[in-house]
Order: C-alpha cells, then structure tokens, then sequence
C-alpha cells in the first residue's frame, strides 16, 4: 500500500486493528523492563483474595499495545512524528487473557506549515467483551503531499 500523505486523510475516517491477547509474559516482560513488579499486575495468590479476583495488566503495557496497534492499521501514513497522547484515560481493568483491539477514528485536521499537517484520532482500546479499557487522543504529525497537490 502507497503511503499516505496529510491530504489523503479525511475527518471521519476510521479503521480497527486486529486483536491481541494479553499474556502472563507480556506482563512479566513489561514489568521486568519497566520495573513495575506491583502485586496487582504480579501477584497471583494476592490478587486472588482481592476485590477483582485476578491480576489486572499495567496500564502503561496497555498504551504500548496502542501504539504498536497504530502501526498494523490499514493505512500507511507517511509519518513525520508521534506528535503526542492527550486526555488518556484507563476506564475498565484487562486481565491477563483477555484479548483488546484498537478502535481509531479520525476527529481533526490540521495544517502545520508546508511540510507537515497534524492528525488527531481518537482511539479506544477495546477488550473482546467490549468494554473499553483505554481511550485517549492520539496526535500524529505527517507528512504533506511533496508536490502539493
């Protein structure tokens, strides 16, 4: 698929990733690299006697499974920079096994010069029952059409 320029994108469009279940390595993975070894993403036995009854995926492991989903959607944007995550909230607790997608719609457009225009989605992560886990907007700088058309 050609890449996509700023001009290519309109309000209003909209894609969904494939899903991926969250494993136990995933968790114990993220908590190694990032040292969130917290006993509500670790700690089955105490997790077991709380009020959610299992371990429960760091949130931060959440918006990196966002991202990544970005990349696997159906466009192809000619990217410039992640320009950043606004208004992120964590609305419904994932468990290790549930499965999440990325939900994404085009909200705003923006011109940033010659070069470059700026994307605003907003995008959900959505597990398999669909409740959703994780919504923010997420802002993308890209590229303009080289010839300006």
């Amino acid at each position: 698929m050609p890449k996509r320029y700023f001009e290519d994108f309109e309000v209003g469009d909209a894609a969904e990733s494939i899903g991926r279940t969250v494993s136990e390595h995933d968790v114990y993975a993220f908590a190694g690299l990032t040292g969130s070894y917290g006993e509500i993403h670790t700690n089955k036995a105490f997790m077991a006697e709380s009020a959610y009854g299992h371990r429960l995926v760091q949130g931060v492991l959440l918006l990196t499974y966002l991202n990544g989903f970005t990349t696997m959607l159906e466009w192809d944007p000619d990217i410039v920079a992640l320009y950043g995550l606004d208004r992120v909230r964590f609305l419904n607790a994932v468990r290790i096994g549930d499965t999440v997608h990325l939900e994404i719609e085009l909200e705003e457009t923006e011109e940033r010069g010659e070069d470059a225009g700026l994307l605003t989605f907003d995008a959900d992560l959505v597990t398999e029952a669909g409740d959703v886990a994780l919504t923010c907007d997420w802002k993308l700088l890209v590229h303009r059409r080289p010839d300006g058309t």
